[in-house]
């Protein structure tokens, strides 16, 4: 199964249907994610979304094909998630497969877990930040599993991820 997934991944790529997420290492905290034209229905042209990291008011910054979109507010140990969850909300939307996503940082191709330690290593936050990361990713995962049913209020630490949670919550189920 692997080696097909594999020839699929190739595959796509060759014919510029991939989609991808990447990093350069001088792009100051710049994620570029590529989605292909789409010609079936949803019929949808190429989308090129650059999200940056705004540190200093607790935001996410986005062009959709270079017009800029309202920014996100999140908080720092947030921000992949966030902007994952966006990506996810968007590859659903247009029918197409996550699993099938590429991971690049200047040009080359790594794993999805790498990739998120190298766009946004866990140096850049505090120990306090560390933590609420860890714990909103704990309760992420759970409740995406379970298709948003846990009830999260029960998880350790949900009160200090409260918001985050939220905010990302409603970006993958389009819910209130």
């Amino acid at each position: 199964m692997d080696d097909n997934f594999d020839r699929v991944k190739k595959l796509l790529k060759k014919h510029g249907y991939e989609i991808y997420v990447s990093i350069k290492s001088d792009s100051k905290g710049s994620i570029k994610t590529f989605l292909p034209e789409r010609k079936e229905a949803p019929i949808v042209g190429e989308m090129e979304i650059v999200y940056s990291l705004d540190f200093k008011n607790n935001a996410i910054e986005y062009t959709l094909n270079s017009d800029p979109g309202e920014p996100i507010p999140c908080r720092s140990y947030a921000f992949l998630e966030t902007i994952f969850a966006d990506i996810e909300r968007m590859c659903q939307f247009y029918g197409y497969d996550t699993s099938l996503m590429g991971f690049y940082k200047d040009g080359k191709c790594l794993d999805e877990s790498k990739f998120k330690k190298a766009a946004f290593p866990d140096s850049k936050l505090c120990k306090e930040d560390k933590e609420k990361k860890k714990c909103l990713s704990s309760i992420l995962g759970k409740c995406k599993k379970l298709g948003f049913t846990l009830d999260e209020k029960n998880e350790p630490g949900y009160e200090d991820v409260k918001e985050e949670y939220t905010i990302i919550k409603e970006i993958i189920t389009g819910k209130k």
